[in-house]
């Protein structure tokens, strides 16, 4: 990944860069428009992450420093602070989905929300890192460096990470943090004008390359507001296969009961698979193993429970986020014959109100954000808008999926015998997660 970053940053010229070292003053009212962006599965059949170098057309203020050897991180020792972040963001933004698919990349999000954090400064910032479970931005910095060197690798089955921060021309900018945020979060910072065609050209470039094009039909319908002031994006690209791939000759066509009625669909089986069958508050799971680590999590409300019971009460993320030995959870090793729908989801949602209910809304308010600590004497500034898209399709030889931000107690019994039939015939929830147990993303399917 480092060599294609380095081609693609030997585009920009010597004179740009020079240029981009001194802070740009502009003192008037504004409003700011931030994109975050992300492709957060891919399955395995893609030839490659990047497609290529690619030109870009701004002045560099500040280049990623990725790290030359980002190997395995152990992030137990953040795995509390980051547990409230993941449970309470995954039950707002799935939850009350109704009839309709849900699906939401929380490691995205993390990331970018930690970025405006490291932007702003004082009760915006609160308010942020709180949400982060972070007590200070020195400790954000800390775990955010930690999450992303334990997420990220490269070889047959990559998980690669990027960030990137689009400045309007003429903004001021403090340097020092602007290199905090290429060094801790691996981000690069560009300058340029935002109401030119180009720039639009360059960030949509930008997402392509790193998410290897998954996105295109989203991509190409994003836009920049006039008033935008800063752009940001991020970008996390996963390639796995099944560990135990499904065969097509096993499928069956058979009904799902969703929350709007039966419906025809696709299952997958995969007749006794050996593996752990667990049962909880209000649901049962099992994990579906993909290569290099990363698992599939199927989590399946009991009869009579709905989804939003079990995002709300969250103890389904034991599962991933929480030693089996403090678990609630009862496990057994077991034959397990499994039937999953075949799924291809898309879900475009505005994360503004999601974040606001979860005690973040200074940011949105022009009378109230402060983002001075990256962006001092630029006026009043705010984010107006945070909407994700997500795309994410399940088949018999893995999983892919895309996604992008734009941010202007034990409940089932034991199984009986040895052999259980998991059956996913009406709604349930699923989580990706990375191979330290975090979730990258997840989602419900109401209707395959």
């Amino acid at each position: 990944m480092n060599e294609k970053l380095n081609e693609a940053m030997n585009e920009i010229s010597d004179a740009h860069i020079a240029q981009a070292a001194a802070p740009k003053k502009r003192n008037k009212r504004m409003r700011i428009f931030l994109s975050a962006t992300a492709a957060v599965l891919a399955a395995a059949i893609l030839i490659g992450i990047f497609s290529g170098p690619m030109t870009i057309h701004a002045d560099a203020v500040a280049l990623a420093e990725y790290p030359e050897d980002s190997s395995y991180v152990n992030v137990i020792e953040y795995k509390e602070n980051l547990a409230g972040f993941f449970t309470s963001t995954l039950a707002q933004v799935l939850g009350d989905a109704g009839s309709e698919n849900a699906a939401f990349s929380p490691m995205n999000l993390y990331f970018a929300l930690a970025m405006l954090a490291e932007i702003a400064d004082g009760d915006t910032r609160s308010q942020l890192l709180s949400l982060l479970g972070a007590a200070q931005a020195t400790e954000l910095r800390t775990q955010s460096s930690a999450l992303w060197n334990s997420a990220y690798s490269t070889g047959n089955n990559p998980c690669t990470l990027a960030n990137s921060l689009w400045l309007n021309t003429g903004i001021q900018y403090d340097q020092s943090v602007m290199d905090i945020l290429s060094t801790d979060y691996y981000a690069s910072v560009y300058q340029r004008d935002l109401s030119e065609s180009q720039a639009l050209k360059d960030i949509r470039a930008w997402i392509s390359n790193e998410t290897d094009g998954l996105l295109k039909e989203s991509v190409d319908n994003m836009l920049i507001p006039e008033n935008a002031e800063l752009v940001l994006a991020s970008t996390v690209y996963l390639q796995a296969r099944w560990s135990e791939k499904f065969s097509s000759a096993n499928n069956t066509e058979g009904v799902f009961h969703a929350a709007s009625g039966d419906v025809s669909c696709t299952y997958m089986n995969q007749k006794r698979m050996e593996g752990n069958y667990y049962w909880g508050e209000n649901y049962s799971a099992v994990c579906k193993n993909l290569e290099g680590g990363y698992h599939m999590w199927l989590i399946l409300p009991d009869e009579g429970v709905s989804v939003d019971e079990v995002l709300e009460s969250g103890a389904y993320t034991e599962l991933f986020l929480c030693e089996e030995e403090d678990a609630s959870y009862g496990s057994k090793y077991m034959y397990i014959n499994l039937s999953l729908p075949k799924f291809d989801i898309t879900c475009t949602q505005d994360l503004k109100e999601d974040l606001q209910a979860l005690g973040v809304s200074d940011v949105f308010d022009l009378g109230l954000a402060d983002l001075s600590a990256g962006l001092p004497d630029n006026g009043a500034l705010a984010v107006t808008e945070i909407q994700q898209s997500t795309r994410i399709c399940v088949d018999e030889d893995g999983v892919k999926a895309a996604t992008y931000i734009r941010i202007i107690g034990v409940g089932a019994a034991e199984p009986p015998s040895d052999e259980v039939d998991f059956v996913l015939d009406r709604p349930f929830v699923f989580v990706i997660t990375s191979s330290t147990d975090l979730p990258l993303f997840a989602g419900v399917i109401n209707n395959p």
